[in-house]
């Protein structure tokens, strides 16, 4: 048995778990995973981890396992071990159920712990390419940070997988975030509220489709966004655009006066279309 060698000691996290610990987000969705605090330590449950990441979790010669958001050539892992790269995370069991320690296992991944206090969520996401720690020789090439911050992708691909595993729609914002006053205004009285981003995690992927004047791109967002405006015949800014993942378009919006509940009222609408 992989955790033979492990004292259950699931009884004695459960007495020191807070009552009221913030709700745990992972890449914009609740986690279903167990979840356990242990001081400043999160324990997760493994396999949900790497379901929710898409990464590969492999079983290893030697009772281990391997997680990998790459193919990575099969070796031996030690029992009560995970293999990240070439680093080795202790595993634990709680409750028959693989854990590992989140903190520990992130920057691994790329990943960012956030706490959103006036939610009351902790909020994992994969870092902006700028912070995340790429290994020596890796040329990868990553999304850039969404102009909006946490919660929203620059990926369409990105987006579509998120939106094919939730099944939510993708929410895609072409702005212009530089210059656009309507979009500014949309930023401020809507996307940037509590309100909406506690709407957000519930219903939708959000996906930002910039077109700054003054702020540099990559080629690659640059043409991507291009070819979306084209595609989805996007002609000003802002314009919001309700799709699933595969492109069917469920409804158009855009700035709308009132704030976040006007707002997410008949953004809801649109999503009955599905």
């Amino acid at each position: 048995m992989f955790f033979r060698r492990f004292v259950h000691f699931g009884l004695f996290l459960a007495l020191i778990f807070p009552a009221a610990a913030d709700q745990l987000y992972v890449r914009n969705r609740p986690f279903k995973g167990a979840v356990v605090r242990e001081g400043k330590v999160t324990w997760v449950e493994l396999q949900t981890l790497a379901t929710v990441l898409e990464a590969r979790l492999v079983p290893a010669e030697g009772g281990g396992f391997q997680l990998s958001r790459e193919p990575v050539e099969a070796a031996p892992v030690a029992a009560g071990k995970v293999a990240v790269g070439d680093k080795l995370l202790e595993a634990r069991e709680v409750n028959g159920q693989a854990m590992i320690a989140l903190e520990e296992v992130s920057p691994l991944l790329g990943l960012k712990i956030m706490q959103n206090r006036s939610l009351g969520t902790v909020d994992v996401n994969y870092a902006p390419a700028a912070q995340t720690a790429a290994a020596p020789g890796d040329k990868t090439a990553r999304p850039p940070a969404p102009s909006y911050g946490s919660g929203w992708l620059t990926s369409y691909t990105d987006a579509v997988a998120q939106s094919k595993v939730s099944g939510k729609p993708i929410l895609m914002d072409f702005t212009g975030s530089d210059w656009c006053g309507w979009c500014k205004k949309l930023k401020a009285e809507v996307f940037e509220t509590s309100e909406f981003k506690q709407w957000a995690t519930s219903n939708v992927v959000l996906l930002e489709l910039d077109f700054p004047r003054r702020t540099s791109q990559s080629p690659a967002i640059k043409q991507q966004n291009q070819e979306l405006a084209q595609k989805f015949g996007v002609r000003g800014y802002p314009t919001i655009i309700f799709a699933n993942h595969s492109g069917k378009v469920l409804g158009h919006y855009g700035y709308d006066e009132g704030g976040p509940s006007v707002w997410t009222k008949k953004a809801s609408s649109f999503l009955r279309n599905r």
